[in-house]
């Protein structure tokens, strides 16, 4: 969705799509929650007022007040699972690496086949995201907080404690990666409920 244009008391939005490319209809008085990235991750919820259909169809909706946005705290953002690779430092350390298992705005969890890090450890790395436009680099500081064994790997929590240039970055990556992940999950629904039919 994209903002088309700003009333004083309306939104104008382009219609939001399906996984097969349609728009989503959305009749006048539907509730909806409406989320964006603009230095952190911001909702609201709010109603449709009007569809206008045409060559790229619009939706309506009413306008929120500020006090009705809310802002999404970096250390209660959504974990999503990865499958990439971290550079890291302490400073009793050399730079190595770490495999992801998931990651946030607010930090990541990590395995290593040894322990290089333990709770309290302060370190320093840079983590490069694979975005639909493009990859980023992103510099952070953190702090490990959880330690743990997962068959014969140790299993690291580190949270965030600085990043660089900012979260949003981080945001953007895991919106991205859970809408590919929910985009899998209803193509296979899709492909079951077809195979039975």
């Amino acid at each position: 969705m994209k903002v088309v244009d700003l009333e004083d008391d309306a939104l104008v939005l382009t219609a939001p799509y399906d996984h097969n490319g349609y728009p989503i209809l959305l009749t006048p008085g539907s509730r909806v929650i409406i989320g964006y990235v603009h230095t952190a991750y911001f909702s609201f919820e709010t109603s449709v007022r009007e569809q206008i259909a045409g060559r790229t169809p619009l939706i309506i909706v009413e306008k929120p007040q500020p006090s009705q946005i809310s802002k999404e705290q970096r250390r209660q953002s959504f974990r999503v699972p990865v499958t990439l690779r971290a550079r890291v430092t302490t400073n009793h350390t050399d730079w190595f690496e770490v495999n992801l298992l998931d990651l946030s705005a607010g930090g990541f969890r990590a395995a290593m086949t040894h322990a290089r890090l333990h709770i309290g450890d302060e370190l320093a790395g840079e983590l490069t995201l694979p975005l639909e436009r493009g990859a980023a680099t992103v510099s952070f500081e953190g702090e490990v907080t959880r330690e743990g064994v997962a068959g014969d790997m140790v299993v690291l929590g580190v949270q965030f404690q600085q990043v660089h240039p900012s979260d949003e970055a981080l945001i953007r990556y895991c919106m991205e990666h859970q809408r590919r992940f929910l985009r899998t999950k209803r193509d296979e629904f899709d492909a079951a409920r077809l195979s039975k039919e």
